[in-house]
């Protein structure tokens, strides 16, 4: 309170200034804090490049609000996927999902590309995992 401001002019700087920050945070959109991707989608491609040879996907956490898909291109030749969400999983059909050329999962609720795990049936098979805010 300023020495030439009654109580009661303090009271309502003081009223105006917190209605002030409920307007603002109601009106404006979340922001994401330092630590959240700002991204709005995320893209990488995951190659297996020798049969059997299971791979990790990227280190890249994702924050929450992502929906992710996973899809395994488009080849010239027939090829079977297997994603699974743990290095074991992937190796074994009975605990991993199988694609075929550009078929997908949608819908998966994971915090790091680094969480799914490739193999393939054929050499040099690529998938894409996108992430959508």
């Amino acid at each position: 309170m300023r020495q030439d401001q009654s109580p009661q002019e303090a009271a309502q700087q003081r009223i105006e200034s917190l209605l002030t920050q409920i307007r603002d945070a109601v009106i404006q959109p979340p922001r994401p804090s330092e630590t959240e991707s700002v991204e709005q989608v995320i893209i990488r491609v995951v190659q297996v490049v020798t049969v059997g040879v299971i791979v990790q996907g990227p280190d890249i956490p994702l924050s929450r609000g992502y929906s992710v898909s996973i899809r395994q291109r488009r080849h010239s030749t027939a090829r079977t996927g297997y994603v699974g969400f743990s290095q074991s999983a992937a190796g074994n059909t009975l605990t991993s999902a199988e694609l075929a050329n550009n078929e997908s999962i949608y819908g998966i609720k994971i915090t790091n590309f680094k969480e799914a795990w490739f193999n393939a049936t054929v050499n040099n098979t690529f998938f894409e995992i996108v992430a959508v805010r």
